[in-house]
């Protein structure tokens, strides 16, 4: 049958079916009410058919108008995707429409800046409307009008085309230098891109337009992440000040403080912002990290449930509640999390990650290692995959290859002290003591404050014949965590190789008093050899 082409279509929608059909429908039947508008509906629904894909490409390069319909899973659907990047490539007019309650995590850091927000079908439809009727009457020529650029750069972070994006908003503020929503956005983006110091410049420019709560609040964004604590909390209470129900500055303050173990204190500003919006899932997700923090575990898996509750689509949301499952030993719980985390995003490295580290505790290395692959081949870039494959490895006595994980851990980041002791301790394994004390040190110099450094450092110079150094190093130890009881053994062990008996025996009991283990465990070392008939020693080990 020959395909004969409809009428030309003024207004083309795209949606997702699940969450968005019914308001794509109202909105038709709003637009053509009157005869004022003809419309084209696209879900991915639409595909199959006689001539379908004729029909929709014929109306989206017929339409002057596209509309996309942002709902809670349009961005799980790939052919809505390839719609709107169609649409840009058309130099098609861009109406980006999203749902209210949509949070910045599943729109990519999206501003609410100058895009049509909706709570409901008459609302969306009344805006769409005004907002067409306005680009018509203005007659500005596309290629003339930066809000057009701006929400192609919208719809491209979306799509994350990101260098495409960041050209959109910059041309948006070459037609227009005072558009502040293309400067948040772009600030926005190029925190995204890593590039907070070109961010902060963005917010700064926007601010002496427009010196508004949101904007603070993305600044306050960029200085945490440079790690500039102070002046993010300025931001931050900036933003509060301006609006007090500004709920994403104080979660983002609750993160800082999260950040930095001020642990009450952000519970306080959770609570504070739960007040102001009941309905925000990451809220209540951060604040069942907090409870998480300070033992109270039964409330914190309460509040990651609630969060759920009103998100269950949310892969972050998961992975959270797997972290507080994996803290408390629930295993096989963290692992049906981890799992829905990766079924709603297989790109998420950090959920691989710690579904190895489940597999790592079980013993089931060899999972373990698939895990941090399938990490590793996501994010090349993250160290504890490769530090906690090399663990897995160690574990099954690979020495060699779980050396050249740590060795490619120390490559990305040469200060990441973690990489430096398990190196050490691999090395140690493989009675290379000199090349282990070395990479102590580089960890000790890294971390001092790590009690296991010291630990391991004292067994390595004690193979070396450095006894003296030994001592110091877990005297060292015993002074950062005076309830180290291996730090305690290990240096009776050596009081006892002095036939130091008096020394030797009150030091192990210090261990005995912190881990009753540490009895049996000198029974059976030849440390203590010269100590087994000694009637003090068989009383202490009793």
């Amino acid at each position: 049958m020959k395909y004969t082409p409809d009428p030309p279509h003024d207004v083309f929608i795209c949606y997702e079916s699940l969450t968005g059909e019914s308001y794509a429908h109202n909105l038709k039947k709003a637009l053509e009410k009157g005869d004022h508008y003809k419309v084209y509906l696209f879900s991915e629904d639409n595909l199959g058919g006689d001539h379908w894909a004729e029909k929709r490409d014929s109306a989206l390069e017929k339409a002057s108008f596209f509309v996309v319909i942002i709902t809670g899973r349009t961005f799980d659907s790939e052919e809505v995707k390839k719609e709107y990047k169609k649409a840009i490539n058309l130099k098609k007019r861009v109406i980006p429409c999203r749902y209210y309650s949509i949070e910045p995590i599943n729109t990519h850091e999206l501003s609410k800046f100058d895009q049509i927000e909706f709570k409901n079908e008459n609302d969306l439809a009344n805006k769409v409307i005004i907002e067409i009727d306005k680009i018509v009457k203005s007659k500005i020529e596309i290629q003339n009008d930066p809000k057009e650029f701006f929400n192609r750069g919208n719809l491209l972070v979306n799509l994350m085309e990101l260098e495409e994006a960041l050209e959109n908003y910059n041309k948006a503020i070459e037609l227009k230098p005072d558009f502040v929503g293309a400067l948040n956005n772009k600030g926005l983006l190029l925190i995204q891109l890593s590039k907070h110091r070109e961010a902060l410049h963005c917010f700064d420019e926007a601010i002496n337009i427009s010196p508004k709560a949101s904007i603070f609040n993305n600044k306050g964004i960029a200085l945490a992440a440079l790690n500039e604590n102070e002046e993010a909390l300025k931001c931050y209470e900036t933003a509060i000040k301006l609006n007090p129900n500004s709920y994403e500055s104080l979660s983002n303050k609750g993160i800082l403080l999260y950040n930095n173990k001020m642990f009450e204190e952000a519970l306080d500003i959770y609570n504070q912002a739960i007040k102001i919006n009941p309905n925000s899932a990451g809220i209540w997700s951060n604040k069942g990290a907090v409870l998480n923090e300070i033992g109270e575990y039964e409330e914190s898996l309460k509040s990651h449930n609630k969060a759920l509750k009103l998100n269950p689509h949310s892969a972050f949301l998961w992975y959270n509640k797997g972290n507080l499952l994996k803290d408390i030993e629930s295993t096989d719980e963290a692992l049906k999390c981890y799992n829905k985390a990766i079924e709603l995003k297989k790109d998420f490295d950090l959920a691989w990650l710690n579904k190895g580290s489940i597999f790592y505790k079980l013993k089931l290395y060899n999972e373990a290692i698939l895990c941090y692959n399938k990490a590793i081949k996501i994010n090349p870039s993250l160290i504890e995959a490769y530090v906690n494959k090399g663990n897995s490895l160690l574990k099954k006595g690979h020495f060699k290859e779980a050396l050249g994980n740590f060795d490619k851990a120390i490559t990305i980041n040469p200060k990441f002290a973690e990489a430096w002791r398990w190196k050490a301790i691999t090395l140690k394994k493989i009675k290379n003591f000199e090349e282990s004390r070395r990479s102590y040190e580089k960890s000790i110099e890294l971390n001092p404050e790590d009690p296991n450094n010291w630990t391991g450092i004292s067994e390595v110079l004690t193979k070396l014949g450095n006894e003296k150094k030994a001592i110091e190093s877990l005297n060292t130890a015993i002074k950062i965590d005076p309830k180290n009881a291996a730090a305690f053994y290990n240096l009776a062990c050596l009081y006892a190789l002095k036939n130091d008996k008096e020394k030797a025996l009150r030091i192990l009991s210090e261990s005995i008093k912190i881990d009753s283990k540490y009895k049996k465990l000198a029974i059976e070392d030849s440390d203590f050899m010269n100590l087994w008939d000694d009637e003090d020693f068989k009383k202490l080990v009793r």
